[in-house]
């Protein structure tokens, strides 16, 4: 009987009646099989010579002397075993391997081949490097926003992939009748390409504006109003601008002059009023507009949440970016 080849060893009648007439009494992890003469017209004139083809196609050793090649593996031929049993399993292994290569989402590499998720640009710099990349490809896909990003080298920035622009909506926030900025985490193509909405309805351009990445409302949200955003960008994050002037971070100890003016001076006025940060000492962090306000260098709380509240001798800390 012939040995089949392209087939599973122990899957046609030819290859069965071929295994049972194998040797088993023989050393442990050995096989050996003799030549044989062709037995039928079109048989294999020399079985040794195939079956040492598959055995050095899957790595098995071979020991030559005048008569016969013997064949070991410690891992697939053990004692106790007839070599049919063993060379099933054998041929059950290579099959498992070669499954294994024709079946590529077992062996890809994340970031080479399969699209792996990650919550955004950071989770996956922490997986994988910062950029640029050069032994793997920078793309994946964005849990968050369900966009797929890459990383441009020319542009040095990550992108959204599809069209040189695509439509994205971000969940900004809700109001507190106080809060007037909200930021935005994309960069839009214009000013002219963002559209937003309170509570679901349309707000007129003239009650907000735009400088990257702040959208500031002429009029606070009232508590509880959702703020949402649409708008056209080609997935380039948007950074704020650096702050410009000096950080002034200082100590002070309130008189009781302050307390009966409600108002202390700074020492420069600050580039941005509402960026104005102020703690008391011993007590916790105060909010803007709401415990406290800023004017020029005059700083006021006076019908606000800190009035009644500051007494002399009490030391208030106060950072801010002069102008």
């Amino acid at each position: 009987m012939p040995i089949v080849f392209g087939s599973k060893l122990s899957s046609s009648t030819a290859n069965s009646v071929w295994l049972d007439k194998t040797i088993d009494q023989v050393k442990k992890g050995k096989l050996g099989l003799y030549k044989v003469a062709p037995m039928e017209a079109g048989a294999l004139t020399d079985v040794q010579a195939d079956i040492g083809e598959i055995f050095e196609t899957v790595g098995m050793v071979g020991e030559n002397d005048p008569n016969r090649l013997i064949y070991a593996s410690t891992e697939i031929i053990q004692d106790g075993q007839s070599h049919k049993t063993n060379l099933e399993l054998l041929d059950v292994q290579v099959k498992a391997n070669l499954d294994a290569v024709l079946n590529l989402e077992t062996i890809q590499e994340a970031g080479e081949y399969i699209l792996k998720a990650y919550a955004d640009d950071a989770a996956y710099i922490t997986d994988n490097g910062a950029p640029p990349y050069t032994d793997k490809t920078a793309i994946y896909y964005n849990s968050t926003t369900g966009l797929v990003r890459y990383y441009d080298g020319v542009a040095a920035s990550w992108k959204d992939v599809g069209t040189s622009a695509v439509g994205q909506h971000e969940f900004l926030g809700v109001g507190n009748g106080v809060l007037v900025d909200f930021s935005i985490s994309y960069l839009p193509l214009t000013a002219d390409s963002i559209i937003v909405y309170r509570n679901g309805l349309l707000v007129p351009r003239s009650e907000y504006s735009f400088s990257n990445p702040i959208i500031t409302f002429t009029t606070a949200p009232a508590l509880a109003q959702r703020i949402d955003v649409w708008m056209l960008t080609d997935g380039t994050p948007s950074v704020s601008a650096a702050p410009s002037g000096t950080l002034v971070v200082e100590y002070y100890t309130l008189l009781a002059g302050d307390i009966t003016a409600k108002e202390i001076t700074l020492p420069s006025s600050p580039s941005d009023a509402t960026k104005v940060l102020l703690d008391v000492i011993g007590g916790s962090a105060q909010e803007y507009g709401v415990d406290y306000t800023v004017s020029g260098t005059t700083l006021s709380w006076d019908t606000l949440g800190l009035d009644g509240v500051l007494i002399a001798n009490n030391r208030l800390r106060y950072w801010y970016f002069s102008a």
